[in-house]
């Protein structure tokens, strides 16, 4: 399944392809050219962005898929990284018309990993950043299918803060409570408070 891939002027400047019978790759894009880079784009920003300048606010989701069934629900303002981690010039384009991101990355290691990575960038780039809690094993797409775009917007509107998803992911990986466990949590969060650019703000983070 083929998708154009638009510049943010709304010029396609390559392809991206699904795949539908479960051969790999599942994601194939264009190769990378003078004119195409994929750390460059945002899949769906040149639609999105109007809607994103009213609500101050983007989604992102992890893929071509998410991103279209969403904007078809109705959910204008959803965009999408293009196969790749999410990269400074992604962010760039994103926060120019974006003040909060709803991070919506799938229910997964991989999804995680994307998360975590996100709300670094963001973060130092003095955006809002909240995250929206799947159930474990679901992806957006699939959420919006099983229970519609209301109860969608709603987790999505209850997103987890930027601490929050720390603390949890800091839990999980160090479960220990003596003192050793207890530091590896600390720098598995502090690294992404020390980019927030307010002082105050990053000052309440650490005494939290």
């Amino acid at each position: 399944l083929m998708f154009p891939i638009m510049n943010v002027r709304g010029q396609v400047v390559g392809f991206g392809g699904r795949s539908l019978d479960d051969q790999e790759p599942k994601y194939l894009n264009s190769p990378e050219t003078a004119v195409y880079s994929k750390g460059r784009h945002l899949f769906g920003l040149s639609l999105a962005k109007d809607a994103i300048i009213t609500s101050k606010t983007a989604v992102m989701v992890e893929g071509y898929f998410d991103c279209v069934v969403l904007a078809g629900s109705g959910l204008a303002h959803v965009v999408s990284p293009l196969g790749t981690a999410l990269t400074e010039e992604q962010v760039r384009l994103v926060t120019r018309y974006a003040e909060h991101v709803i991070l919506a990355f799938d229910a997964d290691a991989a999804g995680e990993q994307a998360t975590l990575r996100g709300i670094d960038l963001l973060v130092e780039a003095g955006r809002q950043v909240r995250v929206a809690q799947f159930p474990q094993g679901v992806d957006p797409d699939e959420y919006l299918r099983a229970h519609g775009r209301e109860r969608l917007e709603q987790l999505m509107g209850q997103g987890a803060s930027l601490l929050e998803v720390l603390i949890q992911g800091a839990l999980r990986r160090y479960p220990a409570t003596d003192v050793e466990g207890t530091v590896k949590a600390a720098q598995f969060v502090l690294p992404t408070i020390a980019r927030v650019p307010d002082a105050m703000l990053r000052s309440e983070y650490v005494r939290l």
